[in-house]
């Protein structure tokens, strides 16, 4: 994975914009939409287990290499309390998430399995996605206000909209839960409740709003002129997602305002918070109610990831995150990593990292833990 490049500039100002940065989010780095163990076919990875470069310790005595294979198996096959229908919940890149959900499932663990995504799309919380160069701005208007209504409805109203139904009976009672944590955690999600509810100066909560819009908006976004849009309009004075749809819906009816050259980014910074926070929270929940967590430890081109370079926030720098050479938007998967490793002792003993390929499954336990790699076969239903 190629290492990180951070820049410096000014305290309180922007860089300047830099040739050669795309103009939306890579594809493949989106929040799956959906669990969906019902796939057929899910593409090959280009990952050699055996002939990558981890860049951390890999087991090779076979004493070792047992005992890594047995706590795995423990951990996805034995429950605590044998009365309590705990999980598994995955996290990691889409695709790659969805790659290693497929080959849990294949083991056939006693424990259900399921992602963030999957609970919050019950709830009606799917990330949008369009092309921005193609899509009419009324159609992005109608999908912002859609969208900000959802989140509404999930962190305000005590009741869902409609039957909430996972799919597996053993899920449902984490799922109605999970209604709940949303509702009691709106501080933390709602982007203007978030900022608003610290207690710090008009300066330091400007100087929040600028880290969320270089963490949460595309390269294609001016983030000088978004920050310089906000504080103007004093959007930086909605105290909740409901005062924020109301001061949308004032804008775009004022022909003095050019409300259209910003409302990508708005969206962006108001979304990404949500889904940003939403995965963080998710951890939290899914830890409280006894889940493994399984972090997917390749990227989107299948590269092992580093710790150390997640570890860098560029964003605090005012910079967006570069891979080969191109600025991106900040991974949501990357934010989880930094909730779990910020977290470390909290979340002792139920992370296990994974990266497969065509024929073999890497595992470790916890963030630093060193590698185990074994053929896939060793953790099938028929091998147990």
């Amino acid at each position: 994975m190629p290492l990180t490049h951070i820049n410096s500039t000014p305290s309180g100002q922007f860089p300047a914009k830099k040739a050669g940065n795309i103009h939306k989010i890579p594809a493949s780095w989106r929040v799956a939409k959906n669990l969906a163990p019902s796939i057929n076919t899910i593409k090959s990875t280009s990952t050699c287990l055996l002939s990558l470069d981890m860049g951390e310790p890999i087991l090779a005595k076979p004493q070792s290499l047992n005992a890594l294979r047995d706590t795995i198996k423990e951990r996805l096959h034995s429950h605590h309390d044998e009365s309590a229908a705990q999980g598994i919940a995955v996290y990691g890149f889409a695709a790659q998430q969805l790659n290693n959900c497929h080959y849990l499932y294949s083991t056939k663990p006693r424990k259900a399995i399921t992602t963030i995504s999957n609970f919050n799309t019950k709830l009606d919380l799917v990330k949008e996605t369009f092309n921005y160069q193609l899509s009419h701005r009324n159609y992005i208007y109608q999908l912002l206000f859609r969208q900000v209504d959802n989140f509404i409805d999930a962190l305000y109203e005590n009741k869902p909209k409609h039957y909430l139904y996972v799919g597996n009976k053993n899920l449902a009672p984490y799922l109605h839960a999970w209604k709940e944590y949303l509702n009691k955690s709106s501080h933390k999600t709602d982007l203007f409740k978030y900022i608003h509810s610290k207690e710090i100066s008009i300066e330091e909560k400007n100087k929040v709003i600028k880290k969320l819009i270089i963490k949460n908006t595309s390269s294609s976004v001016d983030s000088q002129e978004l920050y310089d849009f906000i504080t103007k309009n004093n959007i930086i004075n909605c105290t909740s997602l409901t005062d924020f749809k109301k001061k949308i819906t004032e804008l775009k009816n004022n022909k003095n305002v050019d409300l259209d050259n910003y409302i990508i980014g708005l969206f962006e910074l108001v979304q990404n918070h949500f889904f940003r926070n939403t995965s963080k929270l998710g951890l939290d929940f899914f830890n409280e109610n006894a889940f493994s967590i399984v972090m997917t430890w390749n990227d989107a081109k299948n590269a092992p990831l580093s710790l150390a370079d997640i570890r860098q926030k560029t964003f605090k720098q005012g910079y967006h995150r570069l891979f080969d050479g191109q600025s991106h938007i900040e991974p949501i998967t990357f934010s989880e990593i930094r909730h779990l490793d910020k977290h470390s002792e909290q979340f002792a003993h139920k992370i296990i990292r994974i990266i497969t390929d065509d024929k073999h499954v890497a595992f470790s336990l916890g963030l630093e833990g060193h590698w185990g790699i074994y053929d896939k076969a060793e953790f099938l239903s028929e091998a147990n």
